[in-house]
């Protein structure tokens, strides 16, 4: 990945990292011991930018 096309925030990455691997938010979420609203919440934009 060039250094322009690098995500700006952590949710950033993880979404296009799990994309990648082709897995779903439950997927994730059960692999990563969370809740998938763990998981959107932390993929999710926030408010501020």
């Amino acid at each position: 990945m060039a250094a322009d096309d690098s995500p700006l925030f952590f949710g950033d990455w993880l979404k296009r990292r799990r994309q990648g691997l082709d897995m779903t938010q439950a997927e994730l979420a059960e692999r990563a011991g969370c809740s998938v609203f763990a998981l959107r919440k932390i993929e999710q934009p926030a408010a501020f930018q």
